[in-house]
């Protein structure tokens, strides 16, 4: 598998809780407050963490406005591809919950 510098910076700095973050702000219409709650973190935290995601992928994923927060072109395809790993994620994990129950139960 032959990925460049940029891919294996962002593999290395994502982590499935900034993934979290994207969807909540989704589902939260870009309020960095109640997607901060419903992932269990202060809002400064969030705000650090969305930083952090845009400094990963090199590009503003929400443009901040007087009115808030709005998804750019690109965070709207990135909103899309967080959910989706996501939802792989929790497939995954109820597949191996599935076979340890099968084995153990």
């Amino acid at each position: 598998m032959n990925q460049n510098v940029s891919q294996i910076a962002l593999v290395n700095r994502l982590k499935f809780k900034h993934l979290a973050l994207l969807v909540a702000l989704d589902d939260a219409r870009s309020n960095l407050h109640q997607a901060a709650e419903a992932i269990k973190v202060a809002q400064p935290s969030a705000s650090r963490m969305l930083t952090d995601i845009e400094e990963a992928f090199g590009f503003l994923l929400f443009e901040r406005n007087a009115r808030g927060m709005q998804p750019t072109p690109l965070g709207t395809s990135a909103l899309a591809y967080a959910r989706r790993s996501l939802a792989d994620l929790t497939r995954f994990a109820d597949d191996l919950d599935n076979k340890w129950r099968g084995r153990h139960g």
